[in-house]
């Protein structure tokens, strides 16, 4: 489900999405999604200032217990996989191997995840020939998962135990680019002056934990049943910044310099080597707009000279 509307000036549309789904092999269960999503643009009659927003939040939930593939392979006439809501490991004895794959249907795995998306870019042209603009995006994500493997789809014979795992994971993401571009043209002169940066930081944490040894199906709902635990703790950030120049300067469309700089830094390197200096000179000359090449322009229609220097990394 959808609206949008506006003028020439003024646009949006927000936006509704849901849907549910279930697998062929599905036992039980469903995978659903919903989403919200909006979208905003306007820009002054004299087009000076120019705007556009865009977010979308979504949330995904999983909640499903899938048929194993490989007992649809199983033969027709085969022992039957349940008696009284219990797997039939007796019934296929000495091939109890064969009835494993029936287990999973006792596991139970859940999960929900949320998302959030967000963009804006703005631009403006406060004099003749000068534009700033900027883009900035957000994203963040959040997950919740627990998978439970009870004793009941376990051979008895062996002695299992009951295993149940539970996690959240959360991360986000920004980015800051702005940017400005100067141009300025005679009657043979064409200038552009381009300065620009980009800021970005991702971040990431992972906290988890693990119930083992269950004795009692009744106790997995809770990993402070467990005889053994375990857990794990990970976090992980990531930093990039880079400030870089352009100047293009070009008399008469013959002759043609550019010029490039700029500075990366990234927090994947060590210290004392996390920012970089690239650079770049190029110049081009169109031989083929000279009065003296115009005789030759039957036989060759475009003719330039081209050289250019510099550095390059990442």
């Amino acid at each position: 489900a959808n609206v949008n509307g506006g003028d020439k000036y003024t646009k949006y549309r927000i936006s509704l999405d849901y849907d549910k789904r279930t697998n062929i092999t599905t036992k039980s269960g469903a995978n659903e999604r919903i989403a919200v999503a909006n979208y905003l643009s306007h820009r002054t009659v004299n087009n000076l200032f120019k705007m556009e927003m865009n977010n979308t939040y979504s949330y995904i939930k999983i909640n499903t217990v899938d048929l194993p593939i490989s007992t649809l392979f199983l033969p027709p006439d085969a022992p039957p996989a349940f008696i009284d809501n219990k797997i039939n490991f007796s019934g296929w004895d000495p091939f109890t191997s064969f009835v494993e794959p029936f287990g999973s249907l006792f596991d139970t795995y859940n999960s929900g995840t949320s998302y959030l998306n967000s963009n804006l870019s703005l631009s403006l042209l406060p004099l003749k020939g000068l534009t700033l603009k900027t883009s900035i995006g957000y994203n963040s994500f959040n997950t919740d998962e627990i998978y439970v493997v009870p004793i009941a789809g376990q051979n008895p014979l062996y002695n299992p135990t009951g295993t149940i795992n539970e996690g959240v994971t959360k991360g986000s993401s920004w980015i800051v680019e702005p940017q400005a571009e100067y141009i300025y043209n005679t009657k043979h002169f064409k200038t552009s002056f381009m300065v620009g940066s980009s800021i970005q930081s991702v971040e990431q944490k992972t906290i988890g934990a693990a119930g083992f040894g269950f004795t009692d199906d009744n106790l997995l709902k809770s990993i402070a049943n467990a005889p053994i635990t375990a857990g794990v703790d990970a976090h992980g950030q990531y930093k990039y910044f880079a400030a870089f120049g352009r100047i293009n300067l070009n008399y008469d469309d013959k002759y043609i310099l550019n010029l490039n700089a700029r500075r990366d830094g990234s927090s994947r390197f060590g210290p004392g080597k996390q920012f970089g200096n690239f650079w770049s000179i190029g110049g081009a000359w169109i031989m083929s707009d000279e009065d003296w090449f115009k005789p030759l322009a039957k036989v060759i229609s475009f003719a330039k000279l081209r050289s250019s220097v510099g550095t390059v990394g990442s």
